[in-house]
């Protein structure tokens, strides 16, 4: 896929592809009864996988068996992130595809969480099986050089929202029900109208966005 991943499809030989063009059917040739995972060149390690050809088993998992098969599964092969993980706590739930899914990110020193880094399970709960998996794309020594004394407190970073101003714009939100548009307070920088995304912990200074 790229200089640093594999991507690998399983799918049974006697598969046969749809006739017709329409998009539906072109969704069906990529991804129906397939296997997709994708593998670390380097390391060899798995970094994500998705089953889409359907398996359903004769078991009735509760949420906390899933939640365990999940927390063993990254504890088994994975445990080098274990002691920067914390797991997401949610409602247990279980989609139509009955399977519960599980949210680990990846935290550093006082508990600061890595925006979008984490590991992300979903267990069939008929099988016991995980169908859906995800890891982190943060390298381990990268996340070993994380210095906790270049995280500034919290009063020290606060001062960089003296250069912001706080604006109201639509959103559209989306739910099961129904798709609507909200209005909501956002934060941009004074002096270039860029909106605002957060402030750099360790520098103190605002994170603008680049769009």
């Amino acid at each position: 896929m790229d200089e640093n991943t594999l991507g690998i499809v399983w799918r049974k030989k006697e598969w046969k592809a749809p006739k017709d063009k329409s998009i539906e059917n072109f969704l069906l040739e990529r991804i129906e009864n397939t296997v997709k995972a994708k593998i670390d060149k380097h390391s060899r390690n798995l970094k994500e996988f998705m089953w889409f050809k359907e398996r359903t088993g004769e078991l009735d998992l509760s949420f906390e068996a899933c939640r365990d098969i999940a927390c063993t599964f990254i504890a088994t092969y994975f445990k080098q992130y274990v002691p920067y993980l914390q797991m997401q706590i949610k409602k247990p739930s279980f989609n139509e595809a009955n399977r519960a899914f599980f949210t680990f990110p990846l935290h550093v020193a006082h508990g600061l969480q890595i925006e979008w880094e984490h590991f992300y399970v979903g267990v069939n709960k008929t099988t016991g099986f995980i169908d859906i998996f995800r890891s982190p794309s943060i390298d381990l020594e990268l996340l070993y050089s994380y210095d906790s004394a270049t995280i500034q407190p919290i009063e020290n970073v606060i001062p960089a929202l003296k250069e912001a101003d706080a604006f109201l714009q639509w959103s559209r939100r989306y739910d099961e029900n129904k798709n609507d548009e909200v209005l909501q307070y956002r934060l941009r920088q004074s002096e270039t109208k860029q909106q605002i995304v957060g402030i750099d912990a360790t520098t103190g200074q605002l994170i603008v966005s680049k769009l």
